[in-house]
């Protein structure tokens, strides 16, 4: 049933119940450090995950944390990121910074970008595409 072929070994214990997993702590803490999510780590292994989830609180492993930075060191290299890309918007900033393995939170990108390239954000918002506006009688009227 798992396609990618690989079986979690269980414990041959005398309790009653199921057979416990017997996950290997360090496969876990690698694929974890290498980005995979709690649902890849189900799937490459063949296990539920909420077995993943659970393994992971028992033995302290944090999934993701976000850099530990403040402002001025966020705003700082994000200017080294728009030196080689200066266009780049939202989305290929929080890429660049992701490639170089910092992880922040959208709306502290957000501000950082409004503080470090103002003029460049609201080009953006200006080139935005105006949707439009509807006025129908009720819905699925069009």
């Amino acid at each position: 049933a798992n396609p990618a072929g690989y079986i979690v070994p269980t414990a041959a214990g005398g309790r009653k119940g199921r057979p416990r997993l017997l996950l290997d702590r360090e496969q876990l803490v690698f694929l974890v450090n290498h980005g995979f999510t709690a649902a890849d780590i189900a799937r490459v292994m063949g296990i539920s995950r909420s077995t993943v989830c659970r393994r992971l609180r028992e033995w302290n492993i944090v999934m993701q944390a976000y850099a530990n930075m403040d402002d001025n060191e966020l705003d700082r290299t994000i200017l080294e990121v728009k030196a080689s890309f200066p266009d780049a918007g939202y989305r290929m900033t929080d890429g660049l910074l992701r490639a170089r393995g910092i992880v922040v939170q959208r709306h502290r990108l957000r501000l950082a970008l409004a503080r470090v390239d103002p003029v460049g954000v609201a080009e953006r918002w200006a080139s935005a595409i105006r949707r439009r506006t509807y006025n129908v009688r009720g819905p699925n009227q069009l």
